[in-house]
């Protein structure tokens, strides 16, 4: 619609009647109108929610004699709209709608208070697109508000035709704008209701709201799923009903200490479900106050925290086993350098004496022991993992996405987690698990240092170490590196500390609470990887550990792009014997997409007895080293007998010294270590069936 041009006759001012306050412009009601009222009344008495604004506007559209009337509610980010609740079109109800306020005259009620244009609206508003489409020229609407004034919606009349009575039209809005305000309060504090019913009652956390005294008055659908308890049998109880008897008795003083002086509490339980079973619990506990400030209820908000507690276990387990076989390692290097030449000035010594000597049989005891100290060095070595580390080119932002994925489950809700990737890749020749562990460390040893919570960042930039940087440092190695920067808001350390943190056993924690291997073991695996790492930190403002790993000046292979690369096919039948399920699947799925015929065996007599049915279609067999009933070399042999020049190919995940024991590498078989890519497996194979 276009606007109006200044040739044009300006339209009237709308006429404004303010239905309440000072001014109020008072109404004889005349019989006629008397009339109306008592029947609009009538028709709209019984009727609640929806019905009654549909009756109503369907009542005020027949009596005022127009040919639309709506009421709808404020909607849209901060209510610049309107979404109708019931439409009265032609004296039938419509669908409803939603429009913004925006340059139409209903942006005016919701400013004001009852606005009537008794014609000529359109020129009115002429941006107002909908009322040239519907030919409107009469509006008159009035705001509907709450108890306290605020505004929620509006109810309006609208007419392809001059309105006949404005006046009659304003006292009737004016009339039923307060039935209709208290109405439309009321639904609005039902869905209010509702959403936040279906809130608790949908909410995955467990929640509890008890009186005063402590006893249960409701609990949502999860606190009964979770602790076996019907409603039934905890409703009018105490939540002690849920105590192991573990939890120590300071943590409820403290609780309702806390909690009875009007204050949140939040702490963790470890509790018991109807059959006995433990669970641990994080729990937010609030009062609930009113006008007055007594408190009337508690409301405990509870999260399951087992499975995180059980991840802290296993990580403390793993930092406890990792640092004991890093003690073990060590004492059975030195252990090992000592008895070389015990046992060697020993032999030297048992030849020099003559048989029938009796020193000849001391000498013998001495190189007995000595090997019986030699088999329990070996046995340390055993424990401690001693293994060439598995170094690769490894893209830094893969680790650290990595370690992200099991941290937020390790470490307290209080703690916002932030991480500060690099744009560009940042390659690092590394043993990805260690470098991940190294990380874990550093962030499970930041939460300790903030005990009523922080920030944790963890950070990934390219760092160069120049003559300035050794001289001022005192370490390091000219060149370009991978820098990982883990940061903490905690209380921070001071010099004395900083010195002695990486010494094995040393702990700033009491008795019970940590080993002292953490750092020591993060300091080992950083010099392992020919890297540097160091800590700033002041008393009370945190610290920031700097890990500092050598640059691949190349691109590894993994961070270039793989969408190219063309994948060896084949058509060959392949017998796959491999016992670990997901392992089999996988492979089988590569090699079938890839055009190979698969035969399965999940241990080493389905395998023998696999070939022997199919040996005369079967061109490669794929062993896995070790399995159930027979091993993958008492499997080769067997299948050599049978067919001598049969292509065979192992696959394992046991480290190397193992394979060697089972000769494989020996006898210059074909051989892939596992974890195993598609596309290693699928070059393998082809390789081996080309030669």
């Amino acid at each position: 619609m276009t606007a109006i041009t200044k040739k044009q006759k300006q339209p009237k001012k709308p006429i404004i009647k303010r239905p309440s306050g000072k001014g109020r412009k008072v109404i004889a009601v005349s019989g006629k109108m008397e009339a109306a009222l008592l029947n609009i009344a009538n028709g709209i008495s019984a009727a609640t929610g929806e019905t009654f604004f549909k009756s109503l506007v369907q009542h005020l559209a027949k009596t005022l004699n127009v040919k639309y009337a709506f009421i709808g509610a404020l909607a849209g980010k901060g209510y610049n709209a309107v979404k109708t609740i019931a439409v009265c079109t032609n004296g039938k109800i419509a669908d409803n709608f939603e429009y913004k306020l925006a340059n139409t005259p209903c942006e005016n009620i919701v400013k004001k208070d009852l606005c009537c244009y008794p014609r000529n609206v359109q020129q009115m508003f002429p941006k107002d697109y909908h009322l040239s489409e519907m030919k409107i020229e009469s509006y008159i609407g009035t705001p509907l508000s709450d108890s306290t004034g605020r505004i929620l919606g509006l109810m309006a009349l609208m007419d392809s035709r001059p309105l006949k009575n404005p006046a009659l039209a304003e006292s009737m809005l004016s009339i039923f704008a307060v039935r209709a305000s208290a109405e439309l309060e009321r639904k609005q504090a039902e869905d209010k209701l509702r959403k936040f019913s279906h809130a608790v009652e949908q909410n995955p956390a467990l929640i509890v709201i008890t009186d005063p005294d402590g006893s249960i008055e409701y609990v949502n659908p999860r606190f009964t799923e979770k602790t076996g308890y019907s409603l039934e049998e905890v409703i009018g109880k105490n939540p002690r009903i849920l105590q192991s008897g573990k939890t120590p008795v300071k943590t409820y003083k403290d609780l309702w200490n806390t909690i009875a002086s009007g204050r949140i509490w939040q702490g963790e339980f470890l509790n018991k479900r109807r059959n006995g079973e433990l669970f641990w619990e994080y729990a937010t506990i609030s009062p609930i106050k009113d006008a007055g400030g007594n408190i009337t209820h508690y409301i405990a908000v509870n999260e399951d925290i087992t499975e995180r507690k059980r991840l802290q276990e296993q990580l403390q387990h793993a930092q406890k086993v990792e640092a004991v076989g890093q003690l073990a390692g060590g004492v059975a290097h030195d252990f090992n350098n000592i008895l070389t030449a015990i046992t060697g000035f020993a032999t030297l010594l048992h030849i020099k004496i003559e048989k029938g000597n009796p020193m000849r049989s001391y000498v013998e005891q001495i190189l007995a022991s000595s090997e019986r100290a030699a088999n329990l060095t070996r046995s340390l070595l055993t424990f401690s993992r001693k293994q060439i580390t598995n170094l690769r080119p490894v893209i830094l932002n893969d680790i650290i996405n990595s370690v992200m994925r099991l941290l937020p489950r390790v470490i307290r809700e209080d703690i916002e987690l932030k991480t500060i990737f690099t744009e560009k890749p940042l390659t690092i020749m590394a043993d990805s698990g260690q470098i991940e562990q190294v990380v874990m460390n550093l962030a499970t040893n930041a939460q300790d240092a903030m005990p009523d919570g922080g920030v944790l960042t963890i950070e990934m930039s390219l760092a160069e170490m120049d003559n300035g940087f050794i001289i001022t440092h005192g370490y390091g190695k000219a060149g370009i590196y991978g820098l990982i920067s883990v940061a903490d808001t905690g209380i921070g350390m001071d010099e004395k500390i900083k010195g002695s943190i990486f010494e094995p056993f040393f702990t700033t924690k009491e008795v019970g609470k940590g080993t002292g291997l953490g750092l020591a073991i993060v300091y080992g695996i950083v010099k392992e990887h020919n890297g540097y790492i160091n800590v700033y930190s002041e008393i009370g403002n945190g610290a920031i550990f700097r890990i500092y790993l050598p640059l691949i000046m190349t691109e590894a292979d993994e961070a270039r792009p793989v969408e190219h690369i063309i994948l060896p096919r084949g058509t060959e039948t392949i017998l796959l014997a491999e016992d670990d399920i997901s392992v089999r699947n996988l492979m089988r799925t590569v090699l079938e997409e890839h055009g190979y015929t698969v035969i399965e065996a999940s241990d080493g007599h389905e395998a023998i007895a696999k070939f022997r049915e199919n040996k005369d279609r079967i061109q490669l067999v794929i062993l896995d080293v070790i399995m159930p009933k027979k091993n993958g070399k008492e499997v080769y042999d067997e299948i050599k007998r049978l067919s001598p020049d049969m292509k065979t190919l192992f696959i394992s995940g046991y480290t190397a010294d193992i394979i060697k024991k089972k000769e494989i590498q020996k006898e210059g078989l074909n051989f892939i270590s596992k974890p195993i890519s598609p596309v290693d497996i699928l070059k393998k194979i082809r390789s081996v069936l080309d030669k």
